[in-house]
């Protein structure tokens, strides 16, 4: 609906830009086609950074795990949504995180960007807000 909207306000919008008398009304079209468009612009999900994924393990948020790669996780899945958790690793001082999905696919801190990487939300649905 929204992409008629546009494309038939951007054919009066430069039918009227010439026109002295339909300029300003010209002018208040383009403002609202670009609050539309923003409006549709899926939100920023880029992948999030260590910090942002301990973040979300200690608040408890589900993420979505994919690999860089593109190739998918499971079956025709290629974004799966993981629990974050923590485990010690022998020869290193802290607890690391380890995304779950399922009973028996984790993924490890130590690979993160290199096998896998998280999202605040699925990035195969831009839709998402």
């Amino acid at each position: 609906m929204n992409d008629i909207l546009i494309q038939l306000a951007k054919k009066a919008a430069d039918e009227w830009k010439g026109d002295q008398a339909y300029h300003q009304a010209s002018e208040l079209i383009y403002l609202l086609i670009e609050d539309i468009e923003k409006q549709n612009t899926p939100p920023a999900n880029p992948p999030l950074t260590l910090d942002e994924l301990r973040d979300a393990m200690e608040q408890g948020t589900a993420v979505y795990i994919a690999k860089p790669s593109g190739e998918t996780i499971m079956i025709e899945q290629t974004y799966a949504p993981c629990v974050l958790d923590t485990t010690w690793v022998a020869g290193i001082d802290k607890p690391q995180i380890v995304a779950i999905y399922g009973r028996n696919l984790s993924f490890a801190e130590s690979e993160y960007g290199i096998t896998w990487l998280a999202y605040r939300h699925n990035p195969g649905r831009e839709s998402e807000k």
